[in-house]
């Protein structure tokens, strides 16, 4: 799987982060196709280069009517935008996450219910094409691992409609809970609650760049020219160089729970993985006054910690969850193909060094071609396997 790493230098923002995929080759048709699919009247973006201390790289600009240009539109207004547009259903899913994370941060420092915010600057059109187009990039590079490096805050005010702002914006460093910040001595705002959004929800970690070989480099550049330091922000892709596994620094949620219905288990461990959760486990207890019960506990990335807390929250009948941080060793992994006498079936390859150490066929490709032929999955697995152990020997 290819790494795609955010190197956020001079933080991130919706337009920096759309910049940089353009400049990292994804076709220009890419957005132009998904803004036409947006049904935004009279909206259209301008693409070109410019530079910030001798760094060239693409300035993106929307270009709107000037009376729709920064509008007021609540969530329900923007999550039916979006839902009724000939997208395809990961682009519209991933896209709705950023717009209600930013509705649930914008909501907790306003004091209302995320349902009754309404976007001023966030819900302008800009924003919209911002996020659903950066969306729309990141699908068409297909499977990556996202990480990025920790992001520096910059300080002083900014002016909004409600008044001057510290930098960071409240709704920024609220989204930005769980991720590595630094803050530099740079008087603007550097990380947008748009930039904030985008990368909380599809970062995996952040980190310092990993070792990997370098394919593609691409530059987005920032609206404002600063003078302290080249206001862009610089994505690379490229392939995890082996090694002998890497550290990472995760965290651990659990719960025990004795008061809910045994059937709504499944549900709940469905949707926390569905929610980025890297694992979850349910084992029994025998807990006080003898009820039995379980305890719930998942595996979390940094980016994915409060929401995965407050989905346990909401799903289960808990009405607290324990987090604690965990450093684990992970070997390099990756789905290799192989062809069976039924169909094809992926194997899932760990490595230690460049040494292979597991090889495992998926267990839904083999059970799906079981199904299929009637073949016994045991069989299947067996031939799997030993094609994969012969092509490597080969």
């Amino acid at each position: 799987m290819k790494t795609l790493y955010f190197d956020a230098f001079s933080g991130a923002s919706g337009d920096m982060i759309l910049g940089a995929l353009l400049d990292l080759g994804v076709p220009e048709e890419v957005l132009h196709e998904t803004v036409k699919k947006l049904s935004l009247p009279d909206v259209t973006v301008r693409i070109g280069r410019e530079g910030r201390h001798g760094i060239h790289g693409i300035r993106l600009s929307v270009i709107a009517p000037s009376e729709d240009a920064s509008p007021h539109r609540s969530l329900r207004r923007i999550e039916t935008m979006i839902q009724g547009a000939h997208l395809p259903s990961p682009v519209k899913e991933l896209s709705l996450r950023v717009f209600r994370r930013l509705a649930s941060a914008e909501g907790k420092i306003h004091g209302i219910p995320a349902e009754e915010v309404t976007f001023h600057e966030v819900g302008a059109v800009d924003s919209i094409v911002d996020i659903v187009g950066c969306v729309a990039c990141l699908q068409y590079l297909g499977a990556c691992r996202f990480l990025a490096s920790p992001l520096p805050l910059g300080m002083g005010m900014i002016p909004s409609r409600h008044g001057l702002l510290p930098v960071p914006a409240p709704a920024t460093l609220e989204i930005l809970r769980g991720v590595p910040v630094r803050q530099v001595e740079v008087e603007a705002e550097l990380v947008t609650p748009t930039g904030a959004a985008l990368l909380k929800e599809v970062v995996e970690a952040f980190v310092p760049l990993p070792p990997m070989e370098v394919e593609r480099i691409g530059y987005g550049v920032g609206g404002r020219d600063l003078a302290e330091r080249p206001n862009l922000l610089r994505v690379v892709l490229g392939k995890a160089i082996p090694s002998g596994g890497t550290y990472r620094e995760d965290w651990i949620l659990e719960a025990n729970i004795d008061d809910m219905n045994p059937e709504f288990c499944e549900h709940l461990m469905e949707r926390l993985l569905s929610r980025g959760a890297l694992d979850v486990t349910w084992t029994p207890l025998l807990m006080k006054k003898g009820r039995p019960g379980g305890l719930l506990r998942l595996l979390s990335p940094p980016s994915r910690l409060q929401d995965l807390s407050e989905t346990l929250m909401r799903e289960s009948t808990t009405i607290g969850v324990r987090c604690y941080p965990v450093r684990r060793r992970c070997l390099e992994r990756s789905h290799e193909t192989v062809e069976t006498p039924w169909g094809p079936v992926r194997v899932k390859v760990s490595r230690l060094q460049g040494e292979v150490v597991n090889a495992l066929p998926e267990y839904e490709d083999c059970r799906c071609l079981a199904e299929r032929t009637g073949v016994p999955l045991k069989e299947i697995y067996l031939e799997a396997l030993a094609r994969h152990r012969s092509q490597g020997e080969g």
